[in-house]
């Protein structure tokens, strides 16, 4: 449905555009368009691209991730002015809600959040810009309060930079950028040109701005890209349950790449994604790639000669390699 308003916006922005921009000319190089009517065209010409506009690149990204990302209503109660944790320890069952993912007992949740490290190997938060990750959300399952309040001490950021249209799980043939999913979604969504027209560009632009989340953070979101990073963040979050949690414990980002179609076929590029802080790579995602096959790829083969050699880069590097999907 939100992709269906989107095209109808889409549609309306273009006609606006096309109608007002031949009035202009007219109005230009015509003596007999210079007059009253033409003029209104054109104000309400003007006035209809700004509401298309408004509508194609501000209301229909952030529809599109509250309609993909809805919440269940026990999601939504756990996410209220009142905290989760409140919520269960007050004694109120989550039982009645169907098909619900959140904790369900007073036991369930104190053995949780007595557990020393909770780490989060996967989401992809990182793959909705408009989204402010600093505030509690009513959709989506990551932010910082929710990752606070859910005892998460390592949190698995993916980086998603290839998907192709009507993805399923048996067979799909790999996209190019033109007929990728995310194309579209990037351009309506403002993104700088090297997310739109490149795969490195999809891992280091939001991978610049986790970054930025973490400077945003006041020290509750650590980036981890070393063994000692680990260790200090081990550190602190002892600190802070020793002492009752002031300050609070923060929690560790370490980012990830789904696929090696990130490395726009060329294997040296793993370094440089290895500089903007990534540290766990997929080899293969939903498609094949020249460095192999994926589970869900036509091919389905194992790894290449090109992807051999990828391999072994990782490993010098030091990148924990990700077998999901392979």
């Amino acid at each position: 449905q939100v992709e269906a308003v989107g095209v109808g916006l889409s549609v309306v922005l273009f006609v606006c555009v096309l109608v007002t921009s031949v009035t202009l000319l007219k109005m230009l190089f015509s003596r007999r368009g210079n007059t009253t009517t033409a003029r209104v065209v054109v104000a309400v010409g003007v006035v209809a691209i700004a509401v298309a506009a408004h509508g194609v690149f501000v209301w229909m990204p952030l529809s599109t991730d509250r309609s993909l990302n809805a919440l269940t209503k026990c999601e939504q109660d756990g996410t209220s002015a009142e905290s989760l944790r409140d919520y269960v320890l007050a004694g109120r069952s989550f039982e009645a809600y169907n098909n619900s993912i959140c904790v369900s007992t007073r036991a369930d949740f104190e053995a949780h959040e007595r557990l020393p490290f909770v780490a989060d190997l996967h989401c992809d938060a990182l793959l909705w810009p408009k989204r402010d990750l600093t505030a509690r959300n009513r959709h989506g399952h990551v932010d910082l309060p929710r990752l606070a309040e859910g005892n998460i001490a390592l949190q698995v950021f993916a980086l998603v930079t290839g998907v192709p249209k009507k993805m399923n799980m048996i067979s799909n043939a790999a996209p190019s950028i033109a007929s990728d999913s995310l194309t579209l979604k990037f351009l309506i969504e403002l993104q700088p040109w090297a997310a739109i027209s490149t795969r490195m560009g999809r891992a280091i632009v939001p991978a610049l701005r986790l970054e930025r989340l973490a400077r945003q953070s006041h020290g509750q979101l650590m980036i981890i890209r070393t063994s000692n990073d680990l260790r200090a963040l081990v550190a602190r979050r002892a600190d802070a349950r020793a002492n009752n949690h002031q300050p609070p414990a923060p929690t560790g980002a370490l980012l990830a790449v789904e696929g090696a179609h990130v490395l726009d076929g060329n294997g040296t590029n793993a370094d440089v994604l290895f500089q903007h802080g990534v540290r766990l790579f997929g080899l293969a995602h939903f498609f094949d790639t020249e460095f192999g096959g994926s589970s869900a790829g036509h091919q389905r083969g194992g790894l290449t000669t090109a992807g051999r050699a990828l391999l072994d880069r990782l490993d010098q590097l030091g990148i924990i390699v990700d077998l999901a999907h392979a």
